[in-house]
């Protein structure tokens, strides 16, 4: 049965509101952000055509709850990065500060106290080049320990050989060369530990003689080293102090990191649900209008019938009596 598009005065039909969210729907898709006119994309500017959108509703509908409940959430991440964002250029902020401010100040004392300083950086390091060179002599006394250990077995066997070639028969010459060829490498093995145990023993010597004279050498300085610290104290207390809050400053400084990027991760993530929600919601609005835009197709078709008798709408109510059909022209007509 074919209806007006407007039943009552002030009142549109299903067909009148159809046509008009076609209308919007084609002005909508054409309709093109000042930020992309720019070449600068604003990540959120969906969201205010979401609004532009639902204004364009029936007085009937109303704003989806969950894109509502989205667009709170998408809020709350944004607020909530921004804040672990100024938290983190702050704490970045204050150790620059700390940074320019320790070194300017311990340069000026290192200017004051430098000979003191210098007398402690020499002492250090020869205690540093001690524990060097012990640990380069414990090395070398361990290689030559294992190089005489050769010379020695080579000799053993060279004596053996020796009592062995003793007792051979003239006649042997298989046993004679092979003997000879044996004595060869026994003498080529205890010829090359003996070089080693040369060799390692005045590395031994050199290193025993260096741990030696530094030994000395620190224990004569440590007589006024105690002065020398001392004298040295502001710089070193302001340096030690220094440290301490770089380092606090540094973990403060990954913590507010580690904190800001799970922040961007809440804002990606509540952006990525309102994403989804809007889509599933257009899909649903594009099904609707595709049904109103068919059920309009065919009230036209309908309603053209009554104006042209050889369409084939115009065959469909054949069956009804004639003042059925009668009954609705004066709705068409009004139309």
């Amino acid at each position: 049965m074919c209806s007006s598009e407007c039943g009552e005065p002030g009142h549109c039909s299903d067909a009148g509101r159809s046509r008009l969210s076609q209308q919007q729907h084609d002005e909508d898709s054409t309709r093109v952000s000042p930020n992309q006119n720019e070449g600068n994309e604003d990540v959120t500017a969906w969201r205010a055509s979401l609004v532009e959108e639902s204004a364009y509703c029936n007085e009937e509908e109303t704003l989806d709850e969950r894109v509502e409940g989205a667009l709170l959430a998408l809020n709350e991440a944004i607020a909530q990065n921004n804040a672990m964002q100024a938290s983190y250029t702050n704490a970045a902020q204050t150790l620059y500060e700390l940074q320019r401010a320790a070194e300017s100040e311990l340069e000026d004392l290192k200017h004051r106290h430098w000979l003191w300083i210098d007398e402690i950086a020499t002492f250090e390091s020869n205690k540093r080049e001690i524990k060097v060179a012990a640990a380069e002599l414990s090395r070398i006394s361990h290689a030559l320990l294992v190089a005489s250990e050769e010379e020695a077995t080579a000799d053993e066997a060279l004596g053996v050989q020796k009592q062995l070639r003793e007792t051979m028969s003239r006649d042997d010459a298989d046993g004679w060369e092979a003997m000879k060829v044996v004595k060869q490498q026994l003498r080529a093995r205890r010829d090359s530990a003996r070089a080693r145990v040369s060799k390692l023993s005045s590395e031994q010597r050199h290193y025993s003689n260096e741990v030696s004279r530094l030994t000395e050498k620190v224990l004569s300085m440590s007589y006024n080293i105690g002065s020398a610290f001392e004298n040295a104290l502001p710089f070193l207390s302001v340096k030690q102090s220094y440290i301490e809050k770089q380092q606090e400053q540094h973990l403060e400084l990954v913590q507010q990191l580690e904190r800001a990027e799970e922040a961007k991760a809440r804002v990606r993530d509540a952006m990525r649900t309102l994403e989804e929600i809007s889509m599933e919601i257009h899909e649903q609005r594009r099904r609707k209008d595709s049904s109103r835009s068919s059920e309009d197709a065919d009230a036209d078709d309908c309603e053209a019938s009554f104006l042209d008798p050889s369409s084939t709408c115009a065959e469909l109510p054949t069956a009804a009596g004639s003042d059925e059909v009668a009954g609705h022209q004066p709705a068409v007509l009004a139309a």
